[in-house]
């Protein structure tokens, strides 16, 4: 828990794969991209809920601002915000989503409330996208 003062996790690995599982992520706070997770390396998430995240001023990904691989299993990423990718912002890398619900993440002047992906891949597997909004395009995606 963040306690609204901070980002919660900055993720750095060079060459190697970074695993968290079984926790809740949350009310991280920062004026940077990734409320709750900054991510510069390949991470697993799994049955982990992250929530409650802001990125604030021009911060992208209230819940995760990534820059690298991303897999997210059994998880939920709801309530976080942004000023783009209230949930995820994937600027660059693959992402991979099995099992996930991303929902009631907000966008406050632009697009992509729920999910934004930049240069990179995605795959989605029985993803629930409910509830997101932007105040452009993209409340979801």
């Amino acid at each position: 828990n963040g306690s609204a003062l901070d980002r919660v996790f900055d993720f750095n690995a060079i060459g190697g794969t970074i695993q968290v599982s079984g926790m809740t992520i949350s009310n991280g706070n920062t004026s940077g991209d990734g409320g709750c997770i900054l991510n510069n390396a390949s991470v697993i998430l799994d049955e982990v809920v992250i929530e409650n995240c802001v990125a604030t001023g021009s911060g992208q990904g209230g819940g995760i601002y990534s820059n690298d691989d991303t897999t997210i299993t059994n998880s939920t990423v709801q309530g976080n915000s942004s000023i783009y990718g209230g949930g995820i912002n994937v600027n660059s890398g693959s992402l991979s989503l099995t099992n996930v619900t991303i929902a009631n993440n907000t966008v406050g002047i632009t697009s992509a409330g729920g999910l934004a992906l930049g240069t990179g891949t995605a795959t989605l597997n029985n993803v629930t996208i409910s509830g997101n909004a932007a105040s452009v395009d993209g409340g979801g995606l």
